[in-house]
């Protein structure tokens, strides 16, 4: 396969890229340093330690073996190697090049990356935590619906180095359900799939953040509650408030064997203590999310 670089930008930093990348923005700064990913042989690094099926992780090194879609080697929070699959898609290949790839980049290069989607609100980053369909990406969507711009979805990137931690945009669409999708009037024709065993698909966002640096403003960890009540925040203590961060760090699982225990603990800490964690308790209905956008916006500006 042809190798047509491209160069997109993310998280601060420049990726020259091999694989086009719908989900970066386009472009170069040359402010973070570059990050190249090439179509080649993804071989499993000698010194790396399996840590779960199809997965094994070193210091600096992070290999993954999707069956039948693709394989992944990253090194030195500098090169992405991606090896397809014979007939996988470099759609499906994606999902796991800007996801457990681009985690482990992340982890190996010193950032702190959260399992969060976030919005600029205010010349701040906004961002809302939680599990797998806890509904970040919908808060993030309907906060650019209220005017505010997105700065990313899924992973939300720490730069812990400076002297105020600030975070850059990073992924530009949203991945949202089908119901999800329908509940906010939009059908999925057009829409790329995420994976073909998943009814997930990635929507582009209009309204995006200037492609900067945003001091932290809020954290939002997201809690459903019943359906009739009324959208509640309540700070977590500070011993909370790093829990949180540290079960919604991305691929977390990853920490321990790149021996960042430690550090990844006091960057935890250190952006609880700064910038706090609230948690947003609110109704799971779709026609609620209203009231939430309404608390989240009076919260972060008063």
């Amino acid at each position: 396969m042809a190798q047509n670089t491209g160069l997109y930008r993310a998280f601060g930093i420049d990726f020259q890229s091999a694989l086009a990348l719908p989900e970066l923005r386009a472009g170069s700064d040359g402010e973070g340093g570059v990050v190249t990913i090439t179509l080649a042989p993804a071989r499993c690094p000698g010194d790396a330690v399996v840590i779960e099926t199809g997965v094994a992780v070193g210091p600096q090194s992070f290999w993954m073996d999707v069956p039948g879609v693709v394989r992944l080697l990253v090194r030195q929070g500098r090169e992405i190697a991606v090896e397809l699959a014979d007939g996988a898609t470099e759609s499906a290949a994606r999902a796991f090049l800007l996801g457990s790839a681009v985690g482990a980049l992340l982890h190996q290069r010193g950032l702190l990356p959260i399992h969060a989607s976030a919005v600029e609100i205010g010349g701040r980053a906004i961002a809302f935590a939680g599990h797998s369909g806890a509904g970040k990406s919908t808060m993030a969507l309907h906060l650019t619906r209220r005017g505010h711009r997105l700065l990313c979805d899924d992973i939300w990137a720490i730069d812990t180095v400076r002297s105020a931690p600030v975070v850059w945009p990073g992924l530009s669409n949203v991945k949202l359900w089908r119901e999800t999708l329908a509940a906010v009037g939009r059908e999925t024709d057009g829409l790329e799939q995420v994976l073909p065993s998943l009814d997930k698909y990635r929507m582009p966002v209009d309204r995006l953040a200037a492609y900067e640096p945003y001091p932290i403003g809020n954290i939002f960890n997201l809690v459903s509650g019943a359906g009739n009540m009324s959208p509640t925040v309540v700070p977590h203590s500070g011993a909370d408030a790093t829990g949180v961060l540290v079960a919604n760090t991305f691929r977390g699982q990853l920490v321990k064997p790149m021996g960042q225990a430690r550090r990844h603990f006091e960057q935890c800490l250190g952006i609880a203590r700064d910038a706090g964690v609230q948690q947003l308790t609110r109704p799971w209905a779709i026609n609620q999310l209203h009231a939430s956008c309404a608390l989240v916006e009076d919260y972060v500006t008063k």
